[in-house]
């Protein structure tokens, strides 16, 4: 293999692994900020609750709009999960959006990676 081929092919396989890495970091990224915010929203709701027992289903109705609705799954460990909200529902069109650039990202690096075996042979 020649000189050039081989800068080529070292250079591919960089950018596919570095594609590939970038792709799963912004997907551990993206749903560690979502548990954050979660997790804050948890704890605000849970202090409103504890000093205002009924403002439960002020709580509750106010969290529905904003999520539009989504109440699927409880768990009594807090309180947003009691309400029978998830992460995902605070996150927004973010996360689906991130799983998009994710999946681009995945699949330009695995394209780039197969080109390069293609190129070294």
């Amino acid at each position: 293999m020649s000189g050039w081929k081989n800068s080529f092919v070292t250079l591919g396989f960089v950018l596919s692994v570095s594609l590939i890495a970038s792709a799963v970091s912004v997907l551990l990224v993206s749903r560690h900020y979502s548990r954050l915010s979660f997790d804050l929203i948890n704890i605000v709701c849970g202090e409103i609750a504890e000093q205002d027992p009924d403002a439960k289903k002020v709580i509750s109705a106010a969290l529905k709009e904003y999520t539009g609705g989504n109440a699927d799954g409880t768990a009594e460990e807090d309180i947003l999960s009691a309400l029978g909200y998830r992460i995902s529902d605070f996150s927004g069109s973010a996360y689906g959006q991130n799983i998009l650039y994710v999946l681009l990202g995945f699949l330009a690096g695995i394209l780039l990676f197969c080109l390069n075996f293609y190129v070294s042979k």
